[in-house]
């Protein structure tokens, strides 16, 4: 992976002013973009000619939050901490109580593995984030529907869907809003451009 060691700078204006380069960045990602490296990925213009690499992935129909990284072994032990990563998700059928109860407490068994649920709870239409309400909601039959968030430590591929799907609730929408206390900036639309945080790196 490209680096930026703590310490390297980069340009920043025509005058040659120089800065510390930022380690992270906060990305929101829109429907239908490939997070890859690859050629012909929609993401690679975002990726400040190779300097960036995103720390893990979104599938391509998931909106929200994504870091970019310029430091591989910040990235690396970003990937593998057991950060918390919580997301909002459109679902098939109601969520009942004692279905609620049930996961928070037993956990979930997939195919390849058990996943941990920290956090499941039905929201309401005040608390839906921009990301789910961006599509064409108006495209997809909600009748029957609940609007959900849902926190977990694990990072296998598409395990909040799998997870979901488990419990008889498949997805329709999915969002992420957070990793760990790492959310989207105020006002952030879709495709916006990166914003680099403060914090450098976690843990």
């Amino acid at each position: 992976m490209p680096s930026l060691g703590a310490r390297q700078r980069l340009s920043t204006d025509g005058a040659g002013t120089e800065q510390e380069a930022p380690r992270l960045f906060a990305f929101f990602k829109p429907r239908g973009m490939e997070t890859t490296c690859s050629a012909g990925s929609d993401l690679r213009k975002f990726l400040k000619r190779g300097q960036l690499h995103p720390v893990g992935r979104l599938d391509r129909d998931t909106t929200g939050l994504l870091l970019l990284s310029g430091d591989g072994d910040c990235t690396n032990r970003m990937l593998h901490a057991g950060i918390p990563k919580t997301y909002a998700a459109l679902v098939r059928g109601v969520l009942g109580d004692n279905l609620i109860q049930k996961v928070l407490s037993e956990g979930v068994e997939l195919a390849d593995g058990h996943v941990d649920v920290a956090r499941l709870e039905v929201i309401d239409g005040d608390d839906v984030p921009f990301g789910i309400v961006a599509y064409p909601l108006s495209s997809i039959p909600t009748n029957g529907c609940s609007m959900i968030r849902i926190t977990t430590t694990c990072g296998r591929n598409r395990v909040v869907r799998r997870t979901l799907a488990a419990t008889g609730h498949p997805v329709l929408l999915l969002h992420r809003e957070g990793i760990g206390s790492i959310t989207l900036p105020p006002g952030a639309r879709p495709g916006d451009p990166p914003v680099s945080i403060s914090v450098e790196c976690i843990p």
